[in-house]
């Protein structure tokens, strides 16, 4: 399983390898339909259908390395309030990972990482991630 810094670091790779393509086609875009764009494209390049795979792909990613984290099993009851001593858990947030913190990482993708504004993900009856 890939490190989180692997995960991050692979997410805006895949970014920045399609950046210029999608410029080009929301410049098009723009240059055709004018403002009337954002009506279709509220979040503008960054509700491109690559963009959402590439976001998807990653969060998905993230989702399986912190259930990795997750101890082997519970400690019984009784223990309850007993400081086991045991390994500490990791946990990353996505949205820290994906859009928050890229713009350190790379500044050029803040136009794409600013316009994911919601997380395009969707949960089961389970609260699982799909």
């Amino acid at each position: 399983m890939r490190s989180i810094e692997e995960i991050r670091d692979s997410y805006i790779a895949d970014l920045l390898a399609i950046q210029p393509q999608l410029e080009d086609w929301w410049d098009d875009l723009i240059a055709k339909e004018g403002q009337a764009v954002w009506k279709r494209w509220p979040t503008g390049i960054a509700g491109h259908p690559r963009i959402m795979a590439i976001f998807r792909k990653h969060y998905l990613e993230i989702v399986a390395w912190n259930n990795a984290q997750r101890a082997e099993g519970d400690e019984p009851e009784e223990k309850w309030g007993i400081d086991s001593g045991g390994k500490s858990q990791n946990f990353e947030w996505p949205i820290e990972i994906l859009i928050i913190n890229v713009r350190h990482f790379a500044p050029e993708l803040q136009p794409i990482t600013d316009g994911l504004c919601f997380v395009p993900m969707a949960m089961n009856l389970h609260d699982e991630v799909e």
